[in-house]
């Protein structure tokens, strides 16, 4: 299960990003105009150090909301609230009516819930389609870090997702029994 959930992930970012954009409608999505489509209200806060923000349902008939670090980098409270998005469809998937997740920075915490959302954010923020189309247009990490509206290191770790994600695949398929 655990090496289908950046499957399930990207599929579910690929679909909430094509459901809410026009069909031809590349580049950085507006994150708030789809909190606003989704009811979601989203704050910001004076959190600790290295807690980066939170989603919270405290009950079944209320919606979520999600809490973001004032104190944090604009592009990096982007991809936490893509991030808490992720935990959201996630949940919403599963049917849970109540739940709270927190994200720190500490890896001690990660678990399969961490990588789904960030898996979703990752394809959400930057598809995986326009890197391919980006990359072969010549474009490097500094115009896609910009382009998408999100950090270098994002970026970075997203096209080391995607080729972690692609050799994954090819060795299923170069490992499948004939």
């Amino acid at each position: 299960m655990a090496d289908r959930i950046w499957v399930l992930a990207r599929q579910e970012a690929k679909r909430v990003r094509n459901s809410f954009l026009p069909d031809d409608e590349k580049g950085a999505i507006s994150l708030s105009k789809l909190c606003r489509y989704l009811d979601i209200d989203v704050q910001l806060a004076d959190l600790k150090p290295g807690i980066s923000g939170f989603i919270q349902k405290e009950h079944p008939n209320e919606q979520p909301f999600i809490v973001l670090n004032k104190n944090e980098p604009v592009l990096r409270q982007r991809f936490t609230l893509a991030h808490e998005l992720g935990h959201y469809f996630e949940r919403k998937m599963n049917n849970d009516l109540e739940y709270t997740f927190v994200d720190s920075r500490s890896s001690n915490d990660y678990d399969l819930h961490e990588f789904y959302a960030d898996e979703f954010a990752g394809e959400l923020l930057m598809p995986a389609d326009q890197i391919e189309e980006l990359r072969a247009n010549g474009r490097d990490e500094i115009y896609m870090a910009k382009y998408f509206k999100v950090t270098i290191p994002a970026i970075e770790k997203r096209l080391e997702r995607i080729r972690l994600g692609e050799e994954e695949a090819a060795s299923r398929v170069t490992n499948t029994p004939a």
